[in-house]
């Protein structure tokens, strides 16, 4: 029994650098860093964000309009390349941002990669195609009980 004591912890350790090393590979792991600054974009619309970088958007009701506001309030901000790239799915695809990891082959589940699905298709290699295909993965791990739900 103590043969079986070693091996299962190997296999522990294999799994886990193999893990580190598909994240590495595949670029799995969200980093704070990589949520897109609103300053740019803020600028070109004529807003100039607080030092904090947050923007809300403001409703003007009289002239039925939208417009960019800085705030100090975390809860009322919004990343505006985030909301840019989901107005354009809206606006060219009539449709929600999708992202979906599918099997390369159905039929084999067990053995078959994934495939990294957008739609639409243009979204690849996005901000938001990004977001969507690290909080995909994240959840999966959840649902497989990698990690213990928050």
């Amino acid at each position: 029994m103590n043969d079986q004591l070693p091996m299962t912890w190997q296999s522990i350790v294999y799994s886990r650098q193999k893990k580190l090393d598909n994240r590495l590979e595949y670029q799995i792991g969200w980093e704070p860093s990589s949520v897109p600054k609103n300053s740019i974009i803020a600028s070109k619309l004529g807003c100039d964000p607080v030092p904090q970088g947050l923007c809300s958007l403001v409703l003007d009701e009289a002239s039925r309009t939208v417009r960019i506001a800085s705030t100090l309030e975390p809860s009322a901000s919004v990343n505006l390349e985030y909301l840019m790239l989901a107005l354009k799915v809206r606006r060219t695809a009539c449709r929600e941002p999708l992202f979906s990891l599918d099997p390369v082959d159905p039929q084999n589940l067990e053995s078959t990669p994934q495939m990294k699905r957008y739609e639409p298709a243009w979204l690849a290699g996005t901000s938001v195609g990004d977001i969507m295909f690290q909080a995909d993965y994240f959840l999966k791990e959840l649902a497989l009980g990698e990690y213990t739900m928050p």
